[in-house]
């Protein structure tokens, strides 16, 4: 009997080694603005200037950039300046779902669907995303970046607020639930 034991033991040992049950991440609320609000995991940063420009290629400064310490997992929030109505989100919507399925050479939506937040809508999209190098590089072997990613755009004066989390493949396991609580409790006047 004791035996068995000892094997239940052993087995469940090595499923935790090879399936280590990953911890949730801490989040804590914070002001992005005056106006925006959110949990962000309190092991994040605000992303400096120079990664911001190192790692992103845009015209404007975002509203807020977070990262974390191993500059490996982002959250990015930000205003468009062009122009759309409140109640053009399914539009809006439709357009950014386009822009998504074209900028990557491979996507797996898991999640694609309006939703309220605080009595705010939302258009949601939770994705795997993979871009492969088309150009081929030392000997032949194309290089490829797998991501997870959630993102949330809701209008606001008729702006676009996007809110944007992404993390490489291989940690949704960990992220994935604590991307989708970050961003419902996004709080926006």
């Amino acid at each position: 009997m004791n035996n068995q034991y000892c094997k239940v033991f052993v087995i469940l040992i090595l499923i935790s080694i090879i399936f280590p049950i990953a911890a949730q991440p801490k989040l804590s609320r914070e002001k992005v603005d005056q106006n925006i609000s959110m949990k962000i995991p309190e092991s994040f940063l605000p992303m400096s200037q120079s990664d911001m420009v190192s790692r992103y290629n845009a015209y404007r400064k975002p509203l807020a950039m977070y990262t974390s310490d191993d500059r490996q997992i982002d959250l990015g929030i930000n205003e468009n300046s062009s122009p759309w109505a409140g109640e053009d989100l399914e539009i809006l919507r439709d357009f950014y779902r386009a822009n998504i399925s074209n900028l990557f050479t491979e996507v797996n939506f898991i999640n694609d669907e309006i939703t309220v937040i605080a009595d705010r809508r939302y258009a949601v999209f939770e994705f795997t995303s993979k871009v492969s190098d088309e150009n081929q590089t030392f000997g032949g072997v194309k290089s490829a970046i797998s991501k997870y990613n959630y993102i949330m755009y809701t209008i606001r004066n008729n702006k676009v607020l996007l809110f944007n989390f992404s993390a490489p493949i291989r940690a949704k396991a960990t992220w994935q639930e604590a991307a989708k609580e970050m961003m419902e409790s996004v709080r926006v006047k």
